[in-house]
Parts: structure tokens; C-alpha cells; sequence
């Protein structure tokens, strides 16, 4: 296979690829992450980058520029590279997810979310199966660690400000966190799934990317299914509530546990990127043009947007609202199916939303089965620990998905059991809180590894009824 040169410019280090390797896979060997909150199906342009190659200088989607010839990348002229808003901090948070990663920093005594960024490991997989599949653990553990290094980079005033961050804390599931602190997952994906728990406790290392000094905490982890993120949300639940309490962390992977006073019943289902807004023709992260929430009757609904004037996607938050009101109007019938819509070239039901995003039928089958295997899962918890959701105190729906939804459409798509008596509680990105209090608390960390000795796992993948119970929880 033929190989063409991409030269960076201002600087002119380059390196040569092979034909049909994607320019944003390129630029992250050089360390360059440019903004894909679309996940990289060209419906945002907030990747745009200026080159020049054989057909001339001109701007161009790095998230879907095939390399077919030798090229520069101009630096300075692309709007992907303009400086963010700039924050005066010298500690910061991170929740590195699966999909999406998210800083907050600490200014004049409290954190404020700062910036967030796609994972750009998501090239090797959209899930920690494929990631650990690929064994291209180096080459994950390097784009990771300079992504990050890069993104607090561009929130700093100077080069001073970044020779000045002296700790951050990171918070994850286990594969993410293994992958940034360079320890090998290959254990964690094949029975019996054996974590490196040890090796994250015990991890010392600085985040030289930034400086020689930077200190990190990595928050510890209980299974390679229940990672630093399950913890901290688990713990917030103990800590905080009285009674019998359901918390789920919904992301990638559905983490969730039943508590009361002294017992903890925790396990995990896969849910893929879908519930993030990412694998759907249209999804995006919350971003400019991102769709957040919606409100009315089919076709005259009203859409609130992140910012900006014009959609161009759909964010995690605003599936449930949509989802619910084009099932209500019978656009959507209960098995799934799109009954009104318009029809693609390839013959596949589409319904327009507004400007030009859309679901396909491929979208609205993507979230019933995230649907089914969070539902499925809750199900089986359920019935093996003993707790019924009708008798829950509290019901704390967090992560990605659930920061901003209208919690009663989580539950009337049947993403989980009713429970019409309980207290219903969006907590937000308790995982990125819990790297937070990590900065704050000396003894934070200490208190998680006391509490993950009350959590009993229960396996669901596993489990026989599993398989009926998903193909019984498919309908709307």
C-alpha cells in the first residue's frame, strides 16, 4: 500500500501514512485532537482544518479527509486550533469515559466543568471490548495521555499556567483508567476478567505530558466491570441517601447498584455509545447545534439547543424527549417500528426533526436495544438482591445520558420498572464530582476503598434469564 507525507505546519515535523487513513487518525500523531462532537460523520464541521494538497489550499472535515497524497496541515489558519476561554487553575478533574471525556478545574476555591473532548481511543473501538480486542494498548494509552495534556493546555493563560498544574485527579471506568496509566487490559478482557485493582491503588506516576511535577490521583476501581466512576456514584448514594436507594450510572455501560444501610448489590450491562448521542446517523455531543431537549406534538415540537441557531445534531439528552413525543404520536409504534417518514435513497424510513437532523429506522433500533440491555439488567439485580423498585426510597439516575433528561421519559420508554411513589434525582457527572472531592479530601480516596468492601457483585450477562428477559423488554 502506497504511503503519502503530512507535514504540519508552522514547525514542519511530519510523518508519512498509509492511502485511506483519516487525517484526524494522522494529526494525533502529532498530538493534534481537533473537535469531532459528532463522532466523526461530518455533519458538525467543527473539525475543519486548512491544508493544502494536490488540489489546492482550502479548509477541509479532518474527521472525514481520506489521506490519498502527500499534504499540510496549517496550524495557525485553521478555526479548529482558535483558543478556548481560559481559566486560571492549577488543579483539574478529569472523567476520562469511554466516549466522552470531561476537565473541570478548580477557580477561586470551586470546580467549574471547563472542556470536554471526545476520547480519540474510540478509532480502535466505540466500547472497552474493541479497545481490548485491538492490543493497541501503547498507542491508546499515548493518544489519551496527550489529548488530555493538550485540551488543559489550551485552557491555560501561558506556558507558565501549565508549568504551574501541580495535581489532577481521574476518575473512569477500569479499562480507561488501566489505559492511561499504561497498564496492560488484556486480563480484563477474557474470563475471568481480572482487574489490575492492585496496580491502580498503588499507582504513583506524574503527568509529564503537562509538566515534571503535575501529581495524579488515580481513583480506585472494584471489578473490571464496576470501574473509579461506578464508585464514586455508589458511594454519593450511600452517603447521601437514607433508605433503600437505585442509583445507575448510564453511559457506555449501564453501572448500577441497589443500597441500604449496609449492603451494597452492584453489577454492569453494556449499553454501546448510542445512549451518548454517538452511532446514530445524527447524534453529536452537547455542543453548538446539538439538539438538548425537546417539548410539544409531532411535527410541532420545540427544540431547545445547546447554542447556536441551527441544529446539527442530536445530544444525548434530547433522545428520551424525542423519542417519547414521536412515540406518544405514533411515529414511532411500540415494536419500533417508524410508521410516518420520509424514505432515503437506500430505501430506510427517516424522520426530519429540524434543519436537516433526523432518526433513521438503524437509530430508533440502536435505542431499543440500549433500551432492553438497561432494563434487562435492572430486572435481574432486581430479583438477586432482593430489592423491588415499587419499595425504593430513592431512584438516581447519573452520567452522560442523564444530566439533563426529563427523568419521567427514562421511565416511560422503559428503561427501567416504574416506581411511581419514589423520589427520581438527575445527579449529573458524579464521577467527575467524586475526582473532585478526591482534590478536596485528603481521605476521600481512603473512604472509597473502605466502602467498595460492602459491594457484592452479581454477574447479569451471564445469567440464563438474561437472554428472555432482553427480547421480552425490546417493545417500547
Amino acid at each position: 500500500m502506497r504511503k503519502f507525507k503530512v507535514t504540519i505546519s508552522p514547525g514542519n515535523s511530519n510523518a508519512e501514512f498509509e492511502e485511506g487513513k483519516l487525517l484526524t487518525e494522522a494529526l494525533s500523531v502529532f498530538s493534534i485532537f481537533p473537535d469531532t462532537p459528532c463522532g466523526g460523520k461530518g455533519i458538525c464541521g467543527k473539525c475543519l482544518v486548512e491544508i493544502e494538497d494536490i488540489i489546492g489550499r482550502r479548509q477541509v472535515k479532518s474527521c472525514n479527509y481520506v489521506i490519498s497524497c502527500d499534504l499540510t496541515v496549517f496550524i495557525a489558519d485553521s478555526p479548529v486550533f482558535q483558543k478556548s476561554s481560559k481559566v486560571k487553575s492549577e488543579i483539574f478533574a478529569v472523567d476520562i469515559g469511554t466516549t466522552v471525556v470531561k476537565i473541570s478545574a478548580l477557580i477561586d476555591g470551586k470546580f467549574t466543568e471547563a472542556a470536554s473532548f471526545l476520547n480519540p481511543q474510540r478509532i480502535f473501538g466505540h466500547d472497552v471490548v474493541s479497545r481490548i480486542a485491538s492490543r493497541e494498548y501503547d498507542k491508546m494509552t499515548s493518544y489519551i495521555r496527550n489529548a488530555l495534556a493538550e485540551n488543559i493546555k489550551k485552557l491555560c493563560s501561558s506556558d507558565d499556567a501549565v508549568r504551574d498544574i501541580s495535581d489532577i485527579a481521574i476518575s473512569g471506568n477500569t479499562v480507561m483508567l488501566a489505559l492511561f496509566c499504561g497498564i496492560n487490559p488484556g486480563k480484563m478482557g477474557t474470563f475471568p476478567y481480572e482487574a489490575p485493582i492492585e496496580e491502580l491503588d498503588n499507582y504513583r506516576g506524574k503527568f509529564n505530558e503537562l509538566n515534571d511535577n503535575c501529581r495524579v490521583k488515580i481513583l480506585p476501581c472494584f471489578t473490571s466491570f464496576l470501574g473509579a466512576d461506578f464508585l464514586g456514584c455508589a458511594y454519593y448514594a450511600f452517603r447521601n441517601y437514607h433508605g433503600k436507594t437505585f442509583i445507575c450510572d448510564m453511559g457506555t455501560n449501564a453501572e448500577m447498584a441497589f443500597i441500604s444501610e449496609n449492603t451494597v448489590y452492584a453489577s454492569s450491562v453494556p449499553l454501546g455509545p448510542a445512549v451518548e448521542g454517538m452511532n446514530l446517523s445524527c447524534g453529536m455531543t452537547a455542543g453548538d447545534g446539538a439538539i438538548i431537549s425537546a417539548s410539544g406534538i409531532y411535527p410541532r415540537i420545540e427544540y431547545k439547543l445547546y447554542s447556536g441557531g441551527r441544529a446539527l445534531g442530536i445530544a444525548a439528552s434530547g433522545l428520551a424527549d424525542i423519542f417519547s413525543i414521536l412515540i406518544k404520536t405514533g411515529q414511532i409504534d411500540k415494536s419500533g417500528k417508524i410508521i410516518n417518514g420520509d424514505s432515503a435513497a437506500d430505501g430506510e424510513k427517516r424522520i426530519y426533526l429540524k434543519d436537516e437532523v433526523y432518526l433513521s429506522q438503524k437509530d430508533v433500533r440502536a435505542v431499543q436495544l440500549v433500551k432492553s440491555a438497561c432494563r434487562s439488567g435492572a430486572e435481574i439485580l432486581s430479583e438477586k438482591s432482593g430489592f423491588v423498585f415499587d419499595e425504593s426510597d430513592n431512584i438516581i439516575l447519573a452520567g452522560s445520558f442523564a444530566s439533563s433528561v426529563n427523568s419521567s421519559h427514562v421511565f416511560s420508554l422503559g428503561f427501567f420498572p416504574y416506581a411511581e411513589k419514589t423520589k427520581v434525582t438527575i445527579a449529573g457527572n458524579l464521577s467527575l464530582k467524586s475526582a473532585e472531592y478526591a482534590l478536596q479530601n485528603s481521605g476521600y480516596i481512603d473512604e472509597l476503598k473502605e466502602f467498595r468492601k460492602k459491594i457484592q457483585f452479581i454477574s447479569l450477562t451471564d445469567d440464563s434469564s438474561f437472554e428472555k428477559k432482553f427480547y421480552e423488554n425490546l417493545n417500547f
